[in-house]
């Protein structure tokens, strides 16, 4: 915990972590070596490199040892093996060496989980990729034709989409900049993106364009962070009801669903490795 904004980084601080990396460098190379020659270093049942615990120990004091090393000082790599160290306590907590070891042998069973949550990205994405591709681009125009050198005015008080589900206001256009003919390769000099990158739109982002982004959209969709503004933008492109059973499905599935299944899965494994710890 330095403090970098003073020159040559010299304060009461710098000096007070230094003196006390020097003092935790002894008190963990003793522990180390007082434990090798009770419990052996590496040979036997019982021997310090015998328990994994141990290595997360083991490669706090070698990479220690390195940093005093003068010709390893200017190694800026080795600094980041210090963020170990506050790891070390889990040595001696076994609550929580209980809970890390969980996450740790749980992982083999959540791969099959991943792969039951990208299945049902992939159906979302796909019908949604089908039902809604360039859909995010069509906006309420006051012409319905771009003047000759390219302006095509977008309703600044519509700011929602259009489509035959949810028709323009009298006097203004439903179209789309993406797909007319006028503007085919010239998008980046007209910049057609603007009219919906606004923020009613989410700034386009949340869109199903094509399958990278529908997954993006989804994705936040499962976070419960804005996805019933995702929905209300997709209700004036499709059918209102339809549009509801499809983000209110994927919540469901891909949030509640495959999060209980997780949680499932490593209490299982906690029940497993707790029974396993009490019998030895």
């Amino acid at each position: 915990m330095k403090d970098y904004t003073i020159g040559q980084h010299d304060s009461k601080i710098n000096r007070f972590v230094e003196d006390a990396e020097q003092v935790f460098f002894f008190i963990f190379l003793g522990e180390f070596m007082s434990k090798s020659i009770a419990m052996g270093f590496i040979l036997g049942n019982r021997s310090y490199l015998n328990d994994k615990w141990n290595w997360l120990d083991f490669i706090v004091v070698v990479t220690s040892i390195l940093e005093v090393l003068p010709s390893m000082k200017n190694i800026s790599g080795l600094r980041t093996f210090r963020l170990f160290r506050p790891l070390r306590s889990l040595t001696a907590m076994p609550s929580m060496r209980l809970l890390i070891e969980t996450l740790i042998f749980s992982l083999s069973h959540l791969g099959g989980i991943l792969g039951l949550a990208f299945f049902f990205f992939m159906i979302f994405a796909i019908l949604g990729v089908t039902l809604w591709e360039g859909r995010i681009h069509y906006r309420c125009y006051e012409t319905p034709e771009p003047s000759s050198d390219g302006t095509w005015v977008v309703s600044k008080t519509d700011l929602r989409l259009c489509s035959d589900y949810r028709p323009c206001p009298e006097g203004l256009y439903c179209r789309s900049k993406t797909i007319h003919p006028f503007y085919k390769g010239k998008e980046n000099l007209f910049n057609i993106w603007k009219d919906f990158e606004i923020k009613e739109l989410n700034y386009g982002i949340t869109n199903f364009d094509n399958c990278l982004t529908a997954f993006l959209t989804i994705f936040q969709c499962i976070t419960m962070e804005g996805w019933t503004k995702i929905m209300n933008i997709y209700e004036d492109a499709y059918l209102g009801w339809f549009v509801n059973l499809y983000f209110t499905t994927c919540v469901i599935i891909c949030s509640f669903f495959l999060l209980n299944l997780t949680i499932a899965v490593m209490l299982m494994k906690y029940e497993e490795l707790d029974k396993n710890q009490s019998k030895s």
